[in-house]
């Protein structure tokens, strides 16, 4: 059940409006969608290393890296508990992953996605993460433009 953990919290942090917010927003100093991929990268690091540990995984440690992450990686300050939804769904589904449940996991993913990342070795993880549209700041531009 890894690959579909991997799969959904990818999902999970890619989704997540600040996330989406900071890359379409330009918020980091370099490649905004490099630095998404880090923070994902990381998290999934962490997740990996807490697998192994028989003890559980507090929502809050995971909202407190998630904040310090997008503040180092994003120069972004969240106002407090901006992290806790997506952090508590990330603990969630990976405390039923850990159980083999699929619950959660599926919920996320949608079936025919749960099924392709069973399937499917490593590398299918940043098709799951949303792309930056490289038109959507020159259309952003132009439609300022006309409301002015």
């Amino acid at each position: 059940l890894w690959p579909a953990f991997e799969a959904a919290a990818v999902k999970l942090l890619g989704d997540w409006d600040v996330m989406r917010m900071a890359v379409s927003g330009g918020w980091s100093d370099g490649d905004p969608a490099f630095e998404r991929a880090k923070l994902i990268d990381d998290a999934l690091a962490n997740f990996s290393q807490r697998a192994k540990s028989t003890s559980g995984l507090d929502p809050r440690d995971v909202e407190m890296f998630l904040e310090t992450t997008m503040s180092d990686r994003f120069n972004a300050d969240l106002e407090q508990n901006t992290a806790s939804s997506v952090a508590r769904v990330l603990v969630k589904v990976f405390d039923e992953v850990r159980n083999n449940v699929t619950t959660g996991v599926r919920h996320v993913l949608g079936d025919v996605a749960f099924d392709h990342a069973q399937s499917t070795q490593a590398g299918f993880l940043m098709e799951f993460v949303p792309q930056a549209d490289p038109n959507a700041e020159a259309q952003q531009q132009q439609q300022q433009q006309q409301h002015q």
